[in-house]
């Protein structure tokens, strides 16, 4: 795995938060408001496939034309783990990691979120514990 260029992370953003297969016209009409054309779609999207960050799903009818579908091969929760993994923040930066994002998120919502985070630990111990 590669650090994305920030057009790759752009790309792979509107994939991620789709949520479903898209065509690259799809993304062409999704990410033309970011005033990004359609020759620099089409080239992060060649260099994405080509190293594994995307893959073809299907192939679907639209209209007369056959669209590949793409989906995401990475989720985005592995690729941002795999870039702080890369910027010297792995595993042993997990605590100061938690608490950076559950202050991030109070300070965004005004709230505290004491019961939602243990249960989301909770979840991951036992998802650990599950594996061994």
């Amino acid at each position: 795995m590669r650090m994305l260029n920030k057009g790759e992370k752009k790309v792979m953003d509107c994939i991620w938060n789709n949520g479903h297969e898209m065509s690259s016209n799809d993304l062409v009409l999704e990410l033309e408001p970011m005033k990004f054309s359609k020759p620099s779609v089409y080239k992060a999207l060649q260099s994405l496939e080509s190293d594994g960050f995307i893959k073809i799903k299907c192939v679907e009818l639209v209209g007369q034309i056959y669209a590949r579908k793409l989906s995401a091969a990475i989720s985005k929760e592995e690729y941002f783990a795999f870039e702080m993994d890369s910027n010297g923040m792995g595993i042993e930066s997990l605590k100061g990691i938690c608490m950076a994002l559950i202050g991030q998120y109070e300070k965004r919502t005004d709230s505290k979120m004491d019961k939602v985070v243990v249960g989301e630990l909770e979840n991951i111990i036992k998802e650990i514990k599950d594996r061994n």
